[in-house]
């Protein structure tokens, strides 16, 4: 009888130490992707707003060309391509504006859309021209200096955004690069752990 006690003791102190240890490199593990996760996070975040000024440089080159194709043939599927994108547009501004992170950034995703609403504006009135009969008078207008000037000023905004987010996306890889796990002198040195 004590021999099967003996034997059951024997036994559990193994599966006890394995069970702890698991539980251990569990905890580890999770604690590691948890660091690695929380680290991503404003890269990822700052990937999607490179993402998103670039759209909106590509968008404002559609609406400009839709609507100049509209103004020489009046082909209503140019001003659906303009109102479609228009709409993709405005969505991704306001994503861009609600999700920057710091004041330099609100500020030029707020110019951009200034700039966008004064182009609206002025595309407006040329639609309204054409849909008179007027395509001189709305070409006249998206060539002319004040459309010229919005349409600067809404490039120079996300050119801004675009240089200086590119320069953030590479220091904050080299810094993730730089906190990569790596041996940290413990009581146990032969444990690996995250060095913030």
């Amino acid at each position: 009888m004590n021999d099967h006690r003996s034997l059951r003791s024997q036994l559990l102190i193994p599966f006890l130490a394995i069970g702890i240890s698991l539980i251990a490199i569990s905890g580890t593990v999770y604690y590691v992707f948890s660091a690695i996760g929380h680290a991503m996070r404003p890269l990822a975040l700052q990937q999607s707003q490179l993402s998103r000024a670039q759209s909106m440089l590509w968008m404002d080159e559609i609406l400009t060309q839709s609507l100049r194709n509209f103004i020489w043939n009046k082909d209503p599927s140019w001003k659906k391509r303009y109102d479609d994108f228009a709409t993709q547009l405005d969505t991704i501004s306001l994503a861009a504006k609600d999700e920057a992170t710091d004041a330099a950034t609100k500020a030029i995703f707020q110019q951009q859309s200034d700039a966008n609403a004064k182009l609206v504006d002025i595309e407006t009135r040329a639609y309204e021209l054409v849909e008179r009969n007027e395509p001189a008078k709305a070409l006249a207008l998206i060539e002319g200096e004040e459309y010229s000037k919005w349409k600067q000023q809404y490039a120079q905004a996300i050119d801004e955004f675009l240089r200086n987010s590119k320069g953030g996306v590479i220091s904050r890889s080299a810094e993730l690069n730089s906190k990569r796990l790596r041996p940290k002198a413990t009581r146990s040195s032969a444990s690996p752990s995250l060095i913030p």
